[in-house]
């Protein structure tokens, strides 16, 4: 560690205005606990780019294993503010805060981060800032707030979205033109808004495409994981899921997206965890027969990557009824990903459509490690030549070789419900996708 630390410091020397060469021997230094030399090293970077998310973020950290408690909360606090959301950031602002005795705060941190990351996950810290939290607050109304659900406008539309034709034309056709023609349809008795279920493996944009969908309908986006819902505390995942729905309500035209809707259909025990899985199940059931006024549409989309794991009693006509089969990146898909993960970053000139030509199968996931082995190639280049090494085609051609899709695994199972479990056809177009792919 200690000759990369040299090299990368000698690259800084001899190239005062390398923001990203900063950055990456401060992320060295502050891993190596050498937090003051880090600080220096932030320094020089905020010089080249003032208030910059990354560097705010990684000096919040720096300055966090310092014990600086107050100010690593300025940094991250403005970090969060300028940049895109970062769930490890979110993690460590929660971590930040419950230090300085907000317990409160660290407790919604902490949500909001497990939303956005469920690997970040640990439940020993999230049982300690939930009993040392003072009681929660008593509304006017009598009775007690439940979970606070923050709305996104999106920016994102199918412009954003590269390829996956056929998925956005089941959304226009079943989602965009009722929620956009309300009273048109429901003149002729058609229902707007309601349920939608995607699935299809893990890491193919089922999330960025709900987000996209909701900017096309300039509707409010709601995006929730169901173990974000689910608590053991008696009537308390009652309460969190009919106040996502009164607060989108509040706010309609609205989209909700219940990330792992599955884990409704697991076994329910008689433990703490089975009552939470049943009493949110009811209200779901109960909130989605009520969906579909045309004066305040809801949509309601419930993601899974198991669908055959998904309670029969959703997927009843009027609840999850349309469902949408999100499959692995088409080659238009792969290449624009491939551009988006390589945005800003030194490179040659890249032919994209070859790249993605050899990514059939790779989720968007995996484009995106790629891209990230790639990189770290160019980086180890450039700190044995002391200059800029951009990352090459022969880079992705030879990273591309050694990587295996994440979706096989997913396919070659849902092959044997194709084969065995299609009599209602709902694994149709995996059929073609797997007749078409593999």
């Amino acid at each position: 560690m200690s000759k990369t630390l040299d090299a990368l410091r000698n690259l800084a020397a001899h190239r005062p205005d390398d923001f990203d060469v900063r950055i990456e021997l401060a992320e060295l230094l502050s891993a190596e606990k050498q937090s003051d030399e880090a600080l220096r090293v932030l320094d020089e970077a905020f010089a080249l780019r003032p208030d910059n998310p990354e560097a705010l973020r990684l000096y919040g950290r720096v300055l966090y294993d310092l014990n600086r408690l107050a100010e690593a909360r300025d940094k991250m606090e403005t970090a969060s503010r300028k940049g895109l959301p970062d769930a490890k950031s979110d993690m460590l602002l929660s971590h930040i805060y419950d230090k300085l005795g907000d317990q409160v705060r660290a407790y919604e941190l902490y949500k909001l981060a497990v939303r956005r990351d469920r690997d970040l996950e640990d439940p020993s810290y999230f049982e300690a800032i939930r009993q040392t939290a003072p009681p929660i607050a008593i509304s006017p109304g009598g009775s007690e707030r439940g979970m606070d659900f923050e709305g996104e406008i999106s920016r994102l539309t199918f412009k954003d979205v590269g390829g996956m034709d056929d998925v956005k034309e089941q959304f226009r056709i079943n989602i965009i033109l009722p929620l956009k023609n309300p009273k048109l349809f429901q003149t002729y008795g058609k229902r707007v808004g309601g349920g939608i279920l995607l699935f299809g493996p893990p890491g193919c944009g089922k999330t960025y495409l709900s987000r996209a969908l909701a900017g096309e309908c300039n509707a409010t986006f709601y995006g929730v994981g169901i173990h974000e819902i689910l608590d053991k505390f008696l009537g308390e995942s009652e309460k969190h899921m009919h106040n996502l729905f009164e607060t989108a309500r509040r706010n309609a035209p609205a989209v909700i997206f219940l990330d792992e809707i599955d884990l409704l259909g697991h076994k329910r025990t008689d433990d703490s965890w089975g009552r939470a899985l049943r009493g949110a199940t009811n209200v779901l059931l109960s909130e989605l027969d009520e969906v579909g006024k045309p004066d305040k549409p809801i949509l309601v989309i419930g993601a899974t990557n198991t669908p055959w794991s998904v309670d029969t009693a959703l997927r009843r006509p009027g609840r999850f009824d349309r469902i949408i089969f999100v499959p692995p990146p088409d080659q238009t898909a792969r290449e624009e990903i491939l551009k988006l993960h390589l945005r800003e970053k030194p490179i040659e000139d890249i032919d994209y459509a070859k790249i993605a030509s050899k990514l059939d199968q790779f989720s968007g996931a995996d484009i995106r490690d790629l891209v990230d082995r790639a990189v770290e190639l160019a980086i180890r280049r450039a700190m044995r030549s002391g200059k800029t090494e951009p990352v090459s085609n022969l880079d992705l051609l030879n990273i591309s070789k050694e990587l295996r899709p994440s979706t096989i695994e997913w396919l070659a199972t849902a092959n044997d419900y194709v084969r065995y479990s299609n009599q209602s056809g709902l694994y149709d177009r995996v059929k073609e996708y797997i007749d078409k792919n593999c």
